[in-house]
């Protein structure tokens, strides 16, 4: 009795090997997973340039003024010719990001129901937060090993919540 390899399943095996190869993990074409905030190496908080009075705008109000399933409404106070990166989390995975900038020379600006607009559309409920960082690189783009947290005077992460928000009652 031959019990050698039958040619369909070494032909099958083979189909396999190279179908494997051609699967990869962040290989080109980017990748679906959500970006996450590592838990070591986070770049040093800084102050400088940092929004203050970071909050929820108008949430709860009638109508929960500029929140929608793809976009969350903010408040804040920005410093003289400055700018920040306003990063929307869910624990700690990254829901959506807006670069914040202040031009003037000589005077802070404040924004009432400036919105950061989300990757994806939410449903349901999500318990988020709004964390402010310094554009370390300057390239206006989020990068979670390279921005630094921004921290107020006195020493507490300048960010928002969390609150947990209901997402379906705000497409209603």
């Amino acid at each position: 009795m031959d019990i050698g390899p039958r040619p369909a399943v070494v032909l099958s095996v083979v189909v396999l090997v190279v179908l494997a190869g051609c699967l990869s993990v962040g290989g080109t074409g980017g990748s679906d997973q959500p970006t996450t905030i590592p838990q070591s190496g986070t770049p040093t908080p800084v102050q400088d340039g940092c929004p203050s009075g970071l909050a929820f705008y108008g949430l709860g109000s009638p109508g929960d003024y500029g929140w929608s399933t793809d976009e969350v409404a903010v408040g804040y106070t920005l410093p003289a010719d400055s700018s920040a990166l306003l990063v929307v989390l869910e624990d700690e995975t990254v829901l959506g990001t807006t670069k914040v900038s202040n031009t003037n020379p000589d005077y802070a600006v404040a924004a009432d129901g400036d919105t950061v607009v989300l990757d994806d559309p939410l449903r349901g409920s999500h318990e988020i937060r709004v964390v402010a960082y310094a554009d370390s690189d300057g390239d206006g783009e989020f990068d979670a090993g390279t921005d630094a947290p921004c921290h107020s005077d006195g020493g507490e992460l300048v960010m928002t919540g969390p609150e947990v928000v209901d997402f379906d009652e705000l497409a209603s």
